[in-house]
């Protein structure tokens, strides 16, 4: 690695320090494996009282990111978070393509320069299944999702409320203590911040794309979430995309920190702002979800407001229909297993392996079986 072009123009900026990582243990996924990295840089940085950012191998910040960054830590923010969602490596790295920002005959060791509005473009038109089944009413039945987003019309640019958050920078001077645990059987995106939270008191969420953007991508088949039918009809699909999403909010994936940074709106946009066409999507986006969510008061604590509870007459119809139409599935896979089915054991083998995950509420990153 050291022979790269590209590391030598690194050590020009900063000194790196080399933390070695065993092997993956075969019971660990990739996910739950990258904590190992974490803990380990994050244990170093907190012994160095230094500042941090904490970045995932398959990511990408925007140009100029870095110096806002800077100018936040001379400014005495001791935290600064950036949504996260993931995006389809395919229609993401196009995208950049088609904006000229990445281009294959680049030659090695030089950096990729991308601007702020052209990754974002890229993202919003890149979006990996995961995170499009986050858009609200949509017709996907996300198992746990992490983010409900609505697209500005005519403006490239998304409305996004997350709980999702990448800590591009932590000031571990400010850490008395230091609490890893989550790495143990966590990725860092659990609840590490929340558990570390005590002593941090200057915070600063990005919630304009223009002060920095992070891309994370994986190929569109990897945990692909499927879109449902029954769903299409939105007197179906909001109501029972809405109660998927009032189960996901209240569970232990997401900590009390995260919740109460859900109702700050984030702009992620890649042309100039123009609030004639921002701010109606702004404001509609935040009424229906305190339809059916408690908002913090002023957004902070956790004190919830008046809401009202959500329309379940179509979610009710919509439920029942995924029930049946999972059991059917199983039912079929379960025939097909009993006849000698190598594919259909193996489906039957991850749905349940899935669910069981889905239960302890722990990441599950297993891809699906496919036939031979």
């Amino acid at each position: 690695m050291q022979s790269a072009p590209i590391f030598a123009l690194l050590q020009r900026y900063v000194l790196p320090v080399f933390l070695e990582i065993p092997p993956c243990p075969p019971e660990k996924s990739g996910c739950e494996h990258m904590g190992v990295g974490h803990k380990l840089a994050c244990e170093f940085a907190f012994h160095e009282r230094a500042y941090a950012a904490v970045l995932t191998p398959d990511c990408v910040l925007s140009d100029g990111t870095i110096s806002y960054l800077q100018e936040f830590a001379r400014s005495g923010i001791e935290l600064v978070l950036a949504a996260a969602l993931r995006f389809g490596e395919e229609p993401f790295f196009a995208r950049l393509r088609e904006r000229g920002v990445l281009r294959d005959d680049a030659p090695a060791g030089e950096p990729l320069t991308i601007p702020n509005r052209d990754m974002v473009y890229a993202a919003v038109h890149g979006f990996h299944s995961h995170s499009a089944s986050c858009e609200y009413g949509s017709s996907y039945y996300p198992l746990v999702p992490h983010c409900a987003w609505w697209r500005v019309p005519g403006e490239d640019g998304i409305v996004l409320y997350s709980l999702s958050w990448a800590p591009l920078l932590i000031d571990y001077a400010t850490f008395e203590g230091h609490d890893t645990t989550t790495m143990d059987r966590w990725t860092i995106d659990g609840d590490y911040i929340y558990k570390n939270l005590d002593r941090i008191k200057r915070i600063h969420l990005i919630t304009d794309s223009d002060e920095g953007f992070i891309a994370s991508w994986a190929p569109l088949e990897m945990q692909e979430t499927r879109q449902t039918g029954i769903l299409k009809p939105s007197w179906i699909g909001r109501p029972a995309w809405s109660l998927q999403f009032i189960r996901a909010f209240h569970s232990s994936f997401f900590d009390p920190f995260k919740r109460k940074m859900f109702f700050r709106p984030v702009r992620w946009h890649s042309r100039p702002l123009d609030a004639s066409k921002w701010s109606p999507v702004e404001e509609q986006s935040m009424r229906l979800l305190c339809e059916f969510l408690p908002r913090p008061v002023d957004g902070q604590g956790d004190a919830p407001a008046a809401v009202t509870k959500p329309k379940v007459e179509g979610a009710a119809i919509g439920a029942a229909a995924l029930q049946c139409l999972r059991v059917m599935t199983l039912s079929r896979l379960a025939l097909a297993a009993l006849c000698g089915d190598r594919y259909a054991r193996l489906s039957i083998i991850w749905h349940l392996r899935r669910n069981w995950y889905q239960f302890r509420e722990r990441p599950f990153s297993e891809l699906p079986p496919t036939r031979a």
